[in-house]
């Protein structure tokens, strides 16, 4: 199978065509099933169809074959491999293929993560659980982990608009370790028992599991240690989806709720109805038939009229006298302050500085209800192609950098009218550098602009410039 090692789907595709086509008339008949499930209200009728679909021929080959293209594995499975892997997939009982686990370092931008890679098989048993759960389960209209954090946060605007002024955020604390078997087993029915306790649950944990004495790093063994849900499963999410609509169901009718994941915030018209909501979810979350599920401390309850706030990963504040008055949101300064960081580090690498790069546009995708988001984008990648073009050698490679400023200062209508304003402060080992950078991008502003002059010797501290 040496020949096969460069593979990717379409090579595949075209040297298997008749395994390929096979695989996707099997997907459309697995999907048909799928369908048929989600149509179906009579509890018997949905026994059927979940079964039908977990031991279907069918389901089992498309989902093997597409856990293989993710692993980007193809150069290891023949057609007859794909074949006789499929037909031996079995979501009731256990599965032997090995998981593997690796802590990928902290840097300045991310702290460290422990990262799950499962096998075709398993991403396989995975996903089909997963269709199965999509199609009986129907999320509560407050639940926001499939539509996201800006619809929750679009909500509670509404809700703030409607009155709720008074809001906590309670979050359940390690969710996925917390979640016990049997009120799993409950919570997720009609699937059944063996699929819950062989696909969807870590049977490396018990129900006599000490939460507080868990550690999230990997054992001798090369495993994890004990935990209910196991984090990076397709079907772990749909599954503390479930187990959360169940916890709020509880809950009683006076309040608003907007839940992302294991994050539920509660909104209130006064300050008491919102204290005893909250007193109410722990109770029923230390009570609760998968748990006990234990909150996170936190009683500060804001008044969104008055006071700052962070709700799922947002800063937010009232503004009562812009027309029409609404609630500015944006990232937590700790999301922002290591690109900051790295723009001013003195020994920062130039991968360092090619990862802050990708991670500035990152975090205007992740946090899209954030108005000054593409600005800030803007002003912190020029500083960062600035650093990138002080480390160079000779003008030639400084020009792309230089190129990449100029054309943001000159297209983007908020930026400061002076262009070396974008430029960080020097170190002392860059300074030639800065200078170059200037001697570059001065013709080109005046050239465009012949009112305008670059000064070539004041530098800037950059750290003035990005709030």
């Amino acid at each position: 199978m040496d020949d096969m090692r460069a593979l990717n789907y379409r090579d595949y595709a075209e040297r298997y065509p008749l395994l390929v086509a096979d695989v996707e008339r099997a997907g459309a008949r697995a999907r048909e099933i799928e369908r048929r499930l989600g149509n179906a209200r009579d509890r018997n009728a949905r026994r059927l169809f979940i079964d039908k679909f977990l031991k279907s021929p069918d389901a089992k080959l498309y989902y093997l074959f597409r856990g293989i293209v993710r692993c980007k594995m193809l150069h290891r499975y023949p057609p007859d491999l794909v074949i006789s892997q499929a037909s031996t997939l079995d979501l009731f009982n256990r599965e032997p293929e090995a998981v593997g686990h690796y802590e990928k370092p902290a840097t300045t931008l991310q702290s460290a993560r422990l990262i799950t890679i499962f096998g075709p098989r398993k991403k396989a048993r995975q996903n089909m659980v997963r269709a199965v759960l999509k199609a009986v389960h129907e999320p509560r209209p407050d639940q926001y982990t499939i539509k996201g954090v800006p619809e929750a946060l679009k909500a509670l605007e509404q809700d703030f608009r409607d009155g709720f002024t008074y809001a906590v955020e309670r979050d359940i604390r390690r969710f996925y370790q917390q979640i016990r078997l049997e009120g799993l087993v409950n919570i997720l029915r009609p699937l059944p028992r063996g699929v819950v306790e062989n696909v969807v649950w870590d049977g490396r944990s018990d129900d006599r599991t000490n939460i507080d004495d868990l550690s999230t790093a990997v054992a001798s063994t090369g495993l994890l240690p004990l935990r209910g849900l196991p984090q990076g499963s397709a079907c772990s999410p749909i599954a503390a989806e479930m187990v959360v609509a169940n916890l709020l169901a509880g809950l009683s009718a006076d309040i608003r709720l907007r839940a992302y994941a294991d994050n539920v915030i509660i909104l209130g018209r006064t300050y008491h109805a919102v204290a005893a909501a909250s007193e109410q979810l722990e109770s029923l979350a230390n009570a609760h038939s998968a748990g006990p599920l234990r909150l996170k401390p936190n009683d500060n309850i804001i008044n969104l009229n008055s006071d700052s706030f962070c709700f799922l990963g947002y800063e937010g504040s009232y503004f009562a006298s812009a027309r029409p008055p609404h609630i500015d949101w944006q990232p937590r300064h700790e999301r922002l302050s290591p690109i900051e960081t790295i723009i001013q580090k003195r020994d920062v690498s130039s991968r360092e500085l090619i990862d802050a790069l990708k991670w500035c546009q990152a975090v205007v995708n992740t946090y899209p209800l954030w108005r000054g988001g593409a600005l800030w984008a803007a002003e912190a990648q020029c500083a960062i192609h600035a650093r990138l073009a002080y480390r160079k050698l000779d003008n030639i490679s400084r020009y792309p950098h230089c190129h990449i400023i100029f054309n943001y200062w000159r297209d983007a209508t908020e930026m400061p009218q002076e262009l070396q304003i974008l430029l960080p402060e020097a170190h002392d080992y860059e300074e030639k550098g800065r200078q170059a950078v200037l001697d570059i991008v001065a013709p080109w502003v005046e050239q465009h602009y012949p009112a305008l002059h670059v000064n070539r010797t004041h530098p800037t501290d950059f750290s003035q410039n990005i709030q």
